[in-house]
This record gives structure tokens, C-alpha cells and sequence, in this order.
């Protein structure tokens, strides 16, 4: 049975930068076009956050699991 190697960097790591390669590209293609991402919470890294912020054609949407205190904070 395959088994996964340890890995000393976050998964969040990797995908951020594909995606910022891949997000670079479309806006190269299309640079009038609004590029809308969603992402799940585990991949809400700040790093994430702070690129896509800093970006005026990428907008996105994060999905979060719900917990008491963000319940609480929905109240």
C-alpha cells in the first residue's frame, strides 16, 4: 500500500504557487477579465489572502467550517 511522504512544507505552500502561476496566465490572456477563485478552508493561508488582495482581477470566496465561534459570530 502507497504511503505519503512527510513533507516539512504546507499543502497550502504548493498550491499557492500554482495557482498564482496559473492565475498569472489567464491575466496575461485576458488582462480585462475578473478571475473568481474559491477556496476551501483548509487551504486560507494569509499568503493566499495577501496576494489575492493585492490583485484587482482576483476576487474569491472562501468556505469555512462552521464552529461555535463563528456561530456565535453569526448570531
Amino acid at each position: 500500500m502507497p504511503r505519503n511522504r512527510p513533507c516539512l512544507l504546507p499543502s497550502t505552500f504548493n498550491v499557492l504557487r500554482i495557482l498564482r502561476r496559473v492565475v498569472e496566465y489567464l491575466h496575461e490572456c485576458w488582462p480585462n477579465t475578473v478571475i473568481e477563485l474559491r477556496r476551501d478552508s483548509h487551504f486560507c493561508s494569509h499568503e493566499f489572502t495577501d496576494w489575492a488582495w493585492s490583485k484587482w482581477y482576483v476576487r474569491y470566496l472562501t468556505g469555512l467550517i462552521g464552529n461555535a465561534k463563528l456561530l456565535d459570530m453569526v448570531d
